[in-house]
Parts: structure tokens; sequence; C-alpha cells
């Protein structure tokens, strides 16, 4: 049994709102939420936060403290790019090029914690392991990353770095997070991979998840560096990769960081609240064609001459009993 079962319906409760709707509502009550965690009001969508005096300039100090936001961060990190030639050493944190939330949150978390700790010649950039139109595709982690205030335009691209300079220069090190081995056509890389972030995959660790493993070392190297809004998207990121499993299966470690984290912030949103605006945006896939949406978790299967394509979609229950009876009234049609 689900240990998020309890958020079903009551019996005699009033019915749901279509799903669209209760999409929104769920991203505002999100949004409402990130308004608190980050102690001021949140920009509005497609613009960029106000940044904090000094944050533009990428030769300003950095907050050591840990309490700048993670778009000041990541507007940092971009512009001190377009200037990486003045720096010694370039440090990549690499995500699973499924950009799910866990592989994008545990990139962009950690590659933060690793700015706070590391020299100051030393540049630290999450890259999310696509192009940026193959982006798109992914498009309710967009949605996620929308609703969190963290535009877009601030994120970097594997297409918008050139690794394999860095790399033939000396000045490049590589942490891998969500996957343990470069994909073929970046082997040359490999020798500057100092780290690797992967859950493992035995069976008592099946459901282990990158995020957590980022939040417990940072928790405990650096527990000053947590703020409410990593927190926050940790501890969100951990919550979603819960949804489709049991609770007994649940990894103690990660309720152990899950408290940990809520203890240290006790104001962050209830689970609930998360978990169910979480649970709609999986089926958000509004202005994505149906082209995209099977690319996006496009699989190939092989064995000699044959060649299998495979792809998820995801659709509410209602959508795939409508499509279920349209498909067989069509075999039973041609039949």
């Amino acid at each position: 049994m689900s240990c998020f079962q309890h958020l079903g319906e009551e019996p005699g409760a009033l019915p749901r709102p279509p799903a669209p709707e209760r999409a929104e509502r769920g991203a505002v009550l999100l949004s409402c939420h990130i308004r608190e965690l980050c102690g001021g009001a949140v920009p509005a969508a497609g613009s960029p936060p106000a940044a904090a005096a000094g944050a533009g300039d990428p030769s300003s100090s950095r907050n050591r403290s840990g309490n700048n936001t993670m778009e000041e961060f990541l507007q940092r990190a971009k512009s001190r790019l377009d200037r990486c030639k003045h720096l010694e050493k370039v440090h990549t944190v690499i995500g699973n090029k499924c950009c799910d939330l866990d592989s994008i949150i545990s990139t962009l978390t950690y590659a933060y914690y690793l700015e706070k700790i590391a020299s100051h010649n030393v540049l630290c950039l999450p890259v999310l392991n696509v192009s940026r139109v193959e982006f798109n595709f992914y498009s309710e982690t967009r949605f996620i990353l929308k609703e969190l205030d963290i535009p877009e335009s601030f994120l970097i691209f594997r297409d918008e770095i050139n690794l394999q300079r860095l790399n033939d220069e000396g000045r490049l090190s590589i942490t891998l997070v969500n996957f343990s081995m470069l994909a073929s056509e970046d082997g040359s890389l490999e020798a500057s991979v100092v780290k690797v972030i992967n859950p493992d995959k035995s069976a008592e660790m099946l459901h282990d998840s990158s995020s957590s493993l980022v939040a417990q070392e940072i928790l405990e190297e650096a527990p000053d560096l947590v703020t409410r809004q990593l927190a926050h998207l940790l501890r969100g990121s951990i919550l979603f990769s819960w949804l489709s499993v049991e609770h007994e299966r649940i990894p103690a470690h990660q309720e152990d960081i899950v408290y940990a984290l809520e203890e240290r912030f006790p104001e962050l949103p209830p689970r609930e609240d998360i978990i169910s605006c979480l649970q709609e945006t999986k089926l958000h896939t509004q202005g994505v064609s149906i082209d995209e949406i099977l690319l996006k978790d496009f699989k190939e299967l092989s064995d000699g001459d044959i060649k299998v394509a495979i792809s998820t979609i995801f659709m509410t229950l209602e959508r795939r009993e409508f499509i279920f009876c349209f498909l067989l009234s069509n075999i039973i049609s041609l039949s």
C-alpha cells in the first residue's frame, strides 16, 4: 500500500475538478509556498528574478553563508562561463539524459553546494545533459522549474559548453549525477571524471534517488549551507520519487533525510501539498506535440537487423479508457 493513498478522495467528498484546473490550483499553491520560502514576492513567470547587490558581477565575492538563491547562483554561473578563459578550472556537474526531476534538482543543488566550498578560481557549473531544443520535450520538468521561478534562460545545456576544449586544456573536472558512465561520444572526457553520485541499483537500494544522496552529503559535510529553498527543492524531489513506491520499500535513510530537512525548516509546505501538486505535473503536456511526447522517453532496442522503438506516455485514467475503447472499436470494425 502506497504511503500516499490517504490523499485520495474520501467517500462522499465533492467531485475533483478536471486535471488542468487541479494542476493550475496546485501551481498557485506551490507558487505561494515559494514566496514564503524566498521571503518575498516571486517575479512573474518568464521574467528573471531581481538580482541581489553584486550578484550580476562575476568578480563579486560569493556569499558562502548559503543565503543567496538558486536563481542568483545560476545567473552568476552563466555570466562567469562567458569569462571562463580567465579561470584556472571548470568543474561541471552533469546530470542524466533523462532530465527527470531527480536528475535536474540533484544536478543544480550539487553544483550550488560545490560553488560554496570550491576555490574562487574554480567555476562550478550544472550542465543539463541534453540540448536546449531537446529540453522542450520534458514538459513536466519545465513546468516545475517555471513554478519554482527558475528561468530556463539561466540553465546551461550540453550543446552550450565545449567540454572537449576545456578537457584538452587540462581545466576540466566532472561530477556525474544520476548516471555512472559518459556516452560513447564523450569517452575522451572519462579521465576528467572525479566523482559519481548515482544510487546503488542493488535490490536493497532500488528506490534510492540522487537527490537523497546529495542532501545527505550536504547535511553531513556543510549543514549551514542548506537554505530553506535548497531544502524545499531536495525534499520535493525525494517526495516525488516516493509516488510510485510502496511505503515499506522506501529506504529508511530517505525518511531520515526528509525528517532532518523538515526539522531544520518547520515552515516548509506540508508534504501533502507538495505531493498533490507534483502528481498533477506528471500529466502536464500543454504546448507539447505528439512527436515531442514520443521522443521524450524514446528507447530503442536492437537485435541484429531487428530494431524496436518504445515510448512512454503519461495520461489520466479517463483518457486511457477512452483511447482503449476507441482502439477496440476500430479493431472490431476491421474484423
